[in-house]
C-alpha cells in the first residue's frame, strides 16, 4: 500500500504546479498586453506618444517657421529617453540624452523642415511636443514687412540670463549701468537702439509673466533719481534718449471675453508707456494653433495683418480697422 503521506505530498506538488500553470496562462496575456501599451497622436502641431516600454524610436516631421516655440513636455519612469530635434544635414537645434527636466522649450531659428526623433531605453512614461506660432505678432510684422522691409529680432525672455531688479537706484545714481553684470545689458542697449518694442506674451494671473516683467524690471537705467511732474503724475528724469522709441502689446488668453480679463494688463502697460503706446489684446487666443478654427483665425488675421501695413505706413491703427479688432 502506498504511504497516503506521499501521495498528499505529490498530489499536493501536482496541484501547485498546475496552480502555477494555470495562473501563468490567465496572466500571459496581462503582461504581454501590458508591454505592447503604446499610444500617438500627431496633428498639425502637436507630437505626442505614451509608451510602456519604448525600445526603439519614433519620429515627426514638421514644417516651421523662424522663432516657432516647441514645448516639451515629458515624464519618464523607468529606463531612459533620447530626443533630437533639427534639419537634416544640419546640426541638430536640440540634441539631449537622457533627458531628465519635465519641460522645455526648443526656439526654431529659421524656417524649414524639422524632424523630432524620440528614442527609448526600456522606457516607461509619455512625452509631448507642443508648437507654438506666434501668428498674431508674425501677422502683423508680415504686414509692416509689407510695406517696407525690418529689421526684426526676436527675444525670447525666457532664454536670456537676467538677474532680478534688487530696487538699489545704484543705476540711477551712477549714469545708468546696474550692478548686474548679464544679458540685460545687451538687451537694453538693442531696445534703445530700435524703433518699435513690440511685447508679445500670453496673458498671466491678468498680467505680463513673470520673465518679462523682469525684463521690464531692469529697464531702471534709463532714468535718474531725479523726478519731474508730466501733467498730474511724477516720473523719474530720463537719462538715456528712447523719445523715439513706440510701443506694441499683443497679448492673448485662453479665455473666451475680454472683459475683467485684461483690464489689469492694459492699465500696467498703459502707465509704463504713456507715449507712443497701441494695445492689441485677443481672447480665445489658442484657437489660432488648432486648424479646425481656420475659418475664423485666416479672416482675422489678414485684418490683423491690415493693421500692421497701417502703422507701418501711419504710426497709427485707422479707426475702420480698430472697429474690427480689439485694438486700444
Amino acid at each position: 500500500m502506498k504511504n497516503p503521506k506521499r501521495t498528499i505530498a505529490f498530489l499536493s506538488v501536482i496541484m501547485v504546479v498546475l496552480f502555477m500553470t494555470v495562473l501563468f496562462l490567465i496572466l500571459s496575456p496581462m503582461l504581454s498586453e501590458k508591454e505592447s501599451q503604446f499610444s500617438k497622436r500627431v496633428d498639425d502641431n502637436r507630437f505626442s506618444i505614451g509608451f510602456y516600454p519604448l525600445n526603439s524610436s519614433e519620429s515627426e516631421a514638421f514644417e516651421l517657421q523662424k522663432d516657432d516655440v516647441i514645448d516639451v513636455s515629458l515624464v519618464v519612469m523607468k529606463g531612459s529617453l533620447d530626443i533630437a530635434i533639427g534639419q537634416e544635414g544640419k546640426k541638430p537645434i536640440y540634441e539631449g540624452k537622457d533627458v531628465q527636466l519635465n519641460s522645455f522649450q526648443v526656439t526654431v531659428p529659421e524656417n524649414g523642415i524639422y524632424t523630432i526623433t524620440v528614442f527609448g531605453n526600456n522606457a516607461e512614461g509619455s512625452i509631448s511636443f507642443q508648437i507654438t506660432t506666434r501668428h498674431l505678432t508674425r501677422a502683423f510684422t508680415a504686414g509692416m514687412n509689407d510695406v517696407e522691409e525690418n529689421q526684426i529680432h526676436t527675444i525670447h525672455v525666457i532664454d536670456q540670463h537676467i538677474e532680478f531688479c534688487t530696487g538699489c537706484f545704484a543705476c540711477k545714481k551712477n549714469g545708468g549701468t546696474c550692478i548686474h553684470d548679464d544679458d540685460m545689458r545687451d538687451i537694453l542697449e538693442e531696445i534703445l537702439d530700435s524703433d518699435l518694442l513690440i511685447l508679445s506674451f500670453g496673458l498671466y494671473g491678468y498680467g505680463m509673466p513673470g520673465h518679462l516683467k523682469t525684463l521690464i524690471d531692469r529697464t531702471m537705467p534709463v532714468s535718474s533719481m531725479a523726478m519731474e511732474k508730466v501733467g498730474d503724475r511724477y516720473h523719474h528724469t530720463a537719462q538715456r534718449d528712447f523719445s523715439k522709441l513706440r510701443y506694441l502689446m499683443i497679448c492673448g488668453c485662453g479665455f473666451p471675453n475680454s472683459k475683467n480679463n485684461f483690464e489689469p494688463m492694459v492699465m500696467q502697460f498703459g502707465l509704463l508707456f504713456q507715449n507712443h503706446s497701441t494695445i492689441l489684446t485677443v481672447p480665445e487666443s489658442p484657437m489660432f494653433n488648432a486648424p479646425e478654427a481656420v475659418s475664423v483665425t485666416k479672416p482675422f488675421l489678414e485684418v490683423v495683418r491690415q493693421a500692421g501695413r497701417e502703422y507701418a505706413e501711419n504710426g497709427e491703427i485707422s479707426a475702420a480697422t480698430r472697429a474690427k479688432l480689439p485694438v486700444r
